[in-house]
């Protein structure tokens, strides 16, 4: 875009402010003479109440123009139109949504994963463990941070699926452990109700143990959370084998483990994902450029008033 005012430079992106109910101020700057400009992006609250009934595609849309950005206001509407469903699992399944620079800008999928499972589209699962068999590098530390949390909220109907992932050798460590995760929390959620899955935990811990599998020390880790004897012993057991890598866990780790009274870290709503606070944290962490640039005395001040910043807004910013 061509500077209002010299009519020669292009402007370019400065300053970036994103305000507590979702609306974003870019500063624009013209490097030739210098002036800024302001550019105001509503929230997509402020859209929604100017729509009467959001089509499933303008809400996809929607979150594909938004980036990471996403109002939760949208995310919610979204949640709540189930014809949203194949939309969601298309941005799954489609290459370029997972590519910066390309429609989404790689956060399309990462919403979708999170709003599939607020929605508990039981549907998206197979997809959803697709992704973490064939492409769990794609996922980043979002496989790790985030997918326990995800696979989790599917519930009961994900136990027999997430069973067999984690029993699938093949499979990539961390993606299993993800699942593994899910099921604890799935357990937990159901009041220790579930007899079967709670066998499962102790035979297949086991069954690493005596096959001296690598992968005994994640699923051992996932499983302190249950906090059962039974599987503390099988895990001691495991370590008098040197089975256990230590680097990873001990002894004392798991003893504490025990003592605590925590909540498991991946027992938490997927829908979280959308709150303004994330959101922003995700910001600055993932865009570290866009932090706001210190405003010379004497410089026009930013909110485009036309004076100095000293005789406007510079001591109320600060």
């Amino acid at each position: 875009m061509k500077c209002q005012k010299c009519n020669q430079g292009e402007l370019v992106n400065g300053t970036k402010r994103i305000q507590s109910d979702g609306t974003e101020y870019f500063e624009l700057i013209c490097p030739y003479c210098k002036e800024r400009f302001l550019d105001i992006k509503l929230p997509y609250s402020a859209i929604l109440n100017e729509s009467i009934d959001p089509q499933p595609e303008t809400l996809i849309q929607w979150l594909l123009d938004s980036g990471l950005n996403v109002e939760r206001d949208v995310a919610d509407m979204i949640k709540d139109t189930p014809e949203t469903i194949p939309f969601l699992v298309d941005i799954l399944r489609t290459n370029k949504y997972w590519q910066k620079g390309e429609a989404g800008d790689a956060w399309a999928p990462l919403h979708a994963l999170h709003l599939l499972s607020g929605m508990k589209a039981t549907e998206a699962l197979p997809v959803i463990l697709d992704i973490l068999a064939y492409k769990p590098d794609d996922l980043g530390d979002w496989l790790t941070e985030e997918m326990g949390s995800i696979l989790a909220n599917f519930g009961e109907p994900a136990i027999e699926p997430l069973k067999k992932f984690v029993a699938d050798g093949r499979n990539d460590g961390y993606a299993r452990s993800a699942a593994a995760s899910a099921l604890v929390v799935i357990f937990l959620r159901e009041g220790r109700k579930n007899a079967a899955l709670m066998d499962w935990f102790e035979s297949y811990l086991a069954h690493l143990i005596e096959g001296n599998d690598a992968f005994v020390t994640m699923f051992a880790s996932d499983l302190l959370d249950l906090r059962e004897d039974r599987i503390k012993e099988k895990i001691h057991l495991a370590f008098e084998r040197n089975v256990i890598d230590g680097d990873f866990f001990t002894m004392e780790d798991m003893d504490d483990a025990y003592k605590s009274d925590k909540l498991p870290f991946h027992d938490k709503d997927p829908m979280d994902h959308f709150s303004r606070e994330n959101l922003n944290y995700l910001m600055e962490v993932n865009y570290p450029e866009l932090k706001k640039r210190k405003i010379g005395r004497n410089e026009p001040c930013p909110c485009g008033s036309g004076l100095k910043y000293k005789k406007c807004c510079m001591e109320k910013d600060q």
